[in-house]
């Protein structure tokens, strides 16, 4: 039996001027000690309206998810930092996560 790919749901909370650029940015780490065995960086477009940067707006519960890749999993310490980028380009501030994996 195929085992189902490990995967991350986070909720978040953040106001922000959507608009062309915004996006969440995800940094997916694995550590083993102090040293960074494998990492990605990826982004998650937040932009509807592409035409211009639109005033500010709140959003709660907004639900990010996706599958972890193999190389994240295994020995040492899976770590998640995310930050929103609006409109403007600006970054909120990091929040994260992490656990090792199997316990």
């Amino acid at each position: 039996m195929k085992r189902k790919p490990p995967a991350a749901t986070v909720y978040l909370n953040f106001c922000l001027s959507p608009g062309p650029g915004a996006a969440v940015v995800t940094i997916e780490t694995r550590k083993v000690g102090r040293r960074v065995v494998a990492r990605q960086v990826s982004s998650d477009p937040l932009a509807v309206d592409v035409s211009g940067v639109q005033p500010r707006e709140c959003v709660s519960r907004w639900l990010e998810s996706w599958t972890v890749p193999a190389r994240l999993m295994g020995a040492g310490t899976y770590y998640v930092s995310m930050r929103v980028k609006d409109g403007y380009g600006q970054l909120s501030k990091a929040v994260g996560f992490s656990f090792v994996p199997g316990a």
